[in-house]
């Protein structure tokens, strides 16, 4: 399951309980390698 919502501070993407990334929406966008980028790609 996947839940998103933008309008947040900091966004915290997690695989297997474990935190990968970390962020706000832009900051996550500008890795175009990172998970969460690749996600919202989809």
């Amino acid at each position: 399951m996947v839940f998103m919502n933008i309008n947040v501070d900091n966004i915290i993407v997690l695989n297997n309980g474990e935190i990968i990334e970390q962020g706000s929406h832009s900051e996550l966008l500008k890795n175009k390698e990172g998970y969460y980028s690749r996600l919202l790609q989809i």
